[in-house]
């Protein structure tokens, strides 16, 4: 095993068992491999730290499009994501209206159904947002 795959264990090691803030790991393990950090992401979120938007921040900056593509493949992150209380966060609204304009309509109504059931927000006007928001992009 090279000194790479090592720090690599050693930083899923470190995110599944701190219960301080994971972002300094999850920073460095997305430099070492984007696809390992965004599942420690959902765990982490999983496991109830409260990193929504600085782990959002991180992938979305590093790749739209891996992040993109790893979100719609994630049922149980879609979940986490839009039933937290950060999910009207403007970030994350133009992540939605992106995923409607591309036509990820799956994926969307999945997000959507998630937000239905957020007890953090009103649904009605977030939708009403949404909707603002798709029309004016």
């Amino acid at each position: 095993m090279n000194q790479k795959t090592t720090r690599k264990y050693e930083l899923i090691a470190k995110i599944a068992t701190q219960d301080t803030d994971v972002m300094p790991e999850l920073t460095e393990l997305c430099g070492i491999d984007f696809q390992t950090a965004f599942e420690m992401w959902e765990f982490a979120l999983g496991r109830g730290k409260d990193v929504v938007l600085q782990g959002f921040d991180l992938f979305n900056s590093t790749s739209e499009l891996k992040t993109r593509q790893l979100f719609c493949e994630s049922g149980p992150l879609q979940k986490l994501v839009y039933s937290s209380p950060h999910a009207t966060n403007p970030k994350l609204l133009n992540f939605l209206v992106q995923l409607i304009m591309i036509s990820k309509i799956d994926t969307a109504d999945e997000c959507l159904q998630k937000l239905r059931t957020n007890n953090h927000i009103d649904f009605n006007d977030f939708l009403r947002v949404i909707i603002d928001s798709t029309f004016a992009a």
